[in-house]
Formats: C-alpha cells, sequence, structure tokens
C-alpha cells in the first residue's frame, strides 16, 4: 500500500477543519478529496460540513456517542484463529479463515507473496510476518449476506458486541 493511502486510512482528526471544535464524540462527516497535490482527507463537525458545503470527490458520515469504547482487534488472537482454521474444510470456516486472512492482510501481520487460480478460485499465497511457512487461502465467494454472517461472526468471537451494540 503507497504511503499516500497509508495518511487516508489513518485514525480521523480530532478537530473540525470549519470550526475547530473537538470530534472525537457525535457526528463526523469525513472527506476525501482529489486535487493537483493529490489526496486530501478531513473531518467535519456536522453543521459546518453542511454550512460550507465542502467539494470533495467522496465522503461518509459517522456518530460516535460520548463515552462509547472504540472497538480493539487482538491481532494475536485472530493470528491464532486464522492457523486454527488452516485444517477445516467447512464452508464456515473456510469464509472465517478469508476474511481472518484479509484483516492480517491489511494489518500486515500477513504478506501476500503470489497467487494462484485453482478451479476458477483465486487462491492467495501468504506468509505470516516473522516466519518462513506459506499459508494458502482459497476465496470462498461470499455475497453480502454471507460476509454479514462472518462480520457478526468475528464480532462475537472478539467481543466487540456489548448488549447487542457494536463498540466504536
Amino acid at each position: 500500500m503507497s504511503t499516500e493511502w497509508e495518511k487516508l486510512l489513518r485514525r480521523p482528526d480530532e478537530c473540525c477543519v470549519g470550526c475547530g471544535k473537538n470530534v472525537r464524540f457525535g457526528d463526523i462527516v469525513t472527506t476525501l478529496d482529489i486535487s493537483e497535490a493529490g489526496f486530501r482527507r478531513q473531518d467535519w463537525c456536522a453543521p459546518c460540513f453542511e454550512s460550507s458545503n465542502p467539494p470533495a470527490f467522496s465522503f461518509w458520515k459517522r456518530r460516535v456517542a460520548k463515552g462509547q469504547p472504540r472497538r480493539r482487534l487482538d491481532i494475536a488472537y485472530l493470528c491464532e484463529l486464522f492457523k486454527r482454521l488452516e485444517e477445516r474444510t467447512d464452508a464456515p470456516s473456510l469464509r472465517l479463515r478469508w476474511i481472518a486472512a484479509l484483516l492480517l492482510l491489511r494489518k500486515r501481520m500477513l504478506e501476500e507473496i503470489g497467487r494462484e487460480v485453482h478451479d476458477d478460485c483465486e487462491v492467495l499465497l501468504l506468509r505470516m510476518r516473522k516466519e518462513d511457512r506459506e499459508y494458502r487461502v482459497t476465496d470462498p465467494r461470499m455475497d453480502a449476506e454471507a460476509m454479514g454472517t462472518i462480520e457478526a461472526d468475528l464480532g462475537r468471537i472478539f467481543e466487540l458486541e456489548e448488549g447487542g451494540a457494536p463498540k466504536q
């Protein structure tokens, strides 16, 4: 991933670019704009975003309640889960392993060393950071419903939900 994208994917700023107030809680709007200098990400409180209507290539809104803890993902546990799912061949385990692999790739715990295609399915060849062992992970070709099921399963596994509401 390029360093430009890494900057864009960083945690949001804590100040609104419009008024300078803290935007860690409440309604937050993040904009992404493209200029000659490259991509620019900005965080806004909802009133400033609506009143200034900034030019943006894309934007997204989110709400963070005050006192609501942020999600935490135990990476070591996710690595162990990924490894333990290697021998499993049932469909839910294959889907969970695929999602775990993608999360670990994003967190840079796994690195992609190649790709193959077998029976019209993509197979990622991966290596765990600081290990020499190669892992093969086949794309289970999930639809949106299956992705939602896996997301809910991961939320329960990693205790990212409390009382039915996701932690932020």
